[in-house]
């Protein structure tokens, strides 16, 4: 049996690249070694994925800067699940990055890449071999994959690179962001054995270390939604939606506390919701409340074409490596 993503270990620097096995939705397969020459930059996401978008958005821009102008970086942005098609048929623009998209429908360059976590960014020395690997989109995403595809295309030495990474992983914020992402994860795995005071303490302790963080804040909110604490738990996700207004945990969180209350909440809730849903019409999730939601409100036909939605988004998304801050 062949190994998943998550049985692999991650991909180790210094190696020659392993060959892309995914396809572009022109239908072209993307070519490492014509890219030889350029440095590229490979984003492992899903479009449904909050982080993987802010990415792709960073990424793009990377690509453009004039410093690169003689030597243009390849840049691919590799989702497992086909991107959403609006009524029209066209692929939904409102959500896709303006990175070329390439479906990795079996895993397989998944795999290859051993990505546990979205998203991974994999920068790729104009030679053809791996030079950096980043799990995740921490604070300062933006200059790591810069200062990578710099040293990836020789504008900056392998020494200069190595202390462009020393600084920026000494800085007290950097250790604070990922200690409390470190603990962010352990609460959510503690969530889900149902210990929510264990994973209440670890949420408020991430917190601490990074108030602004989205995945700790959201998930101190669902512990509080678990203990039907609903006035403490709508504080913490409307925190977040304050500065990430289509945080999809936050949206879910605050859904919830709706359908708990019941009378005019629920109503409202939906319309909330739909708004978020019509730009994802794939997350399995969001299409799962949607269906509580019309359930609740004796809507039966509509609710089980939204669960239906749900099972099929669930069925598009097999073996998801682990989100990072959802």
């Amino acid at each position: 049996m062949a190994q998943t993503s998550q049985e692999r270990p991650q991909l180790e620097t210094g190696i020659p690249a392993p060959a892309l096995s995914c396809t572009a939705l022109n239908n072209q397969i993307p070519d490492l070694r014509a890219a030889l020459g350029h440095p590229v930059i490979l984003l492992f996401g899903e479009l449904y994925n909050d982080r993987s978008v802010a990415a792709a958005s960073d990424v793009a821009k990377i690509a453009a800067l004039q410093e690169f102008a003689q030597c243009t970086p390849q840049v691919w942005m590799i989702a497992a699940n086909q991107p959403a098609a609006t009524e029209s048929g066209d692929a939904n623009k409102a959500q896709r990055p303006e990175l070329p998209i390439c479906r990795d429908a079996k895993r397989q360059t998944y795999a290859d890449y051993g990505v546990h976590v979205l998203p991974t960014t994999v920068v790729i020395d104009t030679a053809g071999k791996v030079l950096y690997v980043l799990s995740g989109k921490p604070f300062n995403y933006a200059d790591l994959v810069a200062d990578a595809c710099r040293a990836a295309a020789g504008l900056l030495s392998p020494e200069a690179f190595k202390s462009a990474l020393a600084a920026q992983a000494n800085t007290k914020a950097l250790a604070a962001h990922q200690q409390a992402e470190t603990l962010a994860q352990m609460a959510q795995r503690l969530q889900r054995l149902g210990k929510h005071g264990l994973a209440e303490d670890k949420f408020k302790e991430a917190l601490k270390l990074a108030p602004a963080s989205h995945a700790a804040r959201s998930g101190l909110g669902r512990c509080y939604l678990e203990q039907a604490r609903l006035a403490e738990a709508e504080e913490q996700f409307r925190q977040v939606l304050a500065s990430a207004p289509e945080d999809a945990d936050a949206n879910l969180g605050l859904a919830a506390i709706a359908l708990a209350r019941g009378g005019d909440e629920v109503p409202r809730a939906g319309t909330a919701l739909a708004a978020l849903l019509a730009r994802r019409p794939r997350d399995a999730e969001l299409n799962f409340m949607m269906g509580r939601i019309e359930e609740v409100q004796n809507h039966t036909a509509e609710a089980m074409e939204f669960y239906k939605r749900a099972a099929q988004a669930l069925l598009e998304q097999p073996n998801t490596p682990e989100i990072g801050g959802r």
